[in-house]
């Protein structure tokens, strides 16, 4: 009887462990993104946010057949949001190319553009990501403007509850 309880006992440990490790390796981890801040001007600083082809084919922007025209101010709109501490919008600008992160620090491959905002030194602000129009998959990453320039680094936007 004493064998068949710590049998028991040993079975429920696998079995936790096992659905532990099931339910950690199907939550979503998040999106990263590059960003880069530099550019600054008295209180405010640009923002550069790397954008890359794959983010793109997820959700493509609308092309008007008859004309050629791509809607990337569109696109930008439907998946992309920023705004400060009080819930305003800031406004992201398309660029292909940028001033502050340097071609040789993009390690993940070529970006398809850029996004600059400009932001004040110091202010909080939400930037979230929405991979597919219409979609309630919205990713945050929330964060407190820095003073000067920084690098490029690759924060994670995570799961917005």
């Amino acid at each position: 009887m004493k064998n068949l309880i710590v049998l028991f006992v040993i079975g429920l440990l696998i079995f936790s462990a096992v659905y532990y490790v099931t339910f950690k390796a199907s939550e979503d981890p998040g999106q990263n993104f590059g960003l880069a801040f530099g550019n600054a001007d008295g209180d405010a600083i640009e923002m550069h946010t790397v954008i890359f082809g794959l983010t793109i084919r997820r959700d493509p922007p609308r092309v008007d057949l008859k004309t050629g025209t791509t809607y990337w101010e569109e696109w930008v709109q439907n998946h992309f949001q920023l705004t400060d501490a009080a819930g305003n919008p800031v406004p992201l600008k398309r660029e292909m190319g940028s001033s502050v992160i340097p071609g040789k620090d993009i390690k993940a491959g070529t970006p398809e553009f850029f996004l600059v905002a400009v932001l004040k030194k110091g202010a909080k602000y939400d930037f979230d990501f929405v991979p597919y129009r219409g979609s309630p998959d919205v990713y945050r990453y929330s964060f407190t403007c820095p003073s000067q320039d920084e690098k490029i680094r690759r924060p994670l936007f995570k799961p917005k509850p």
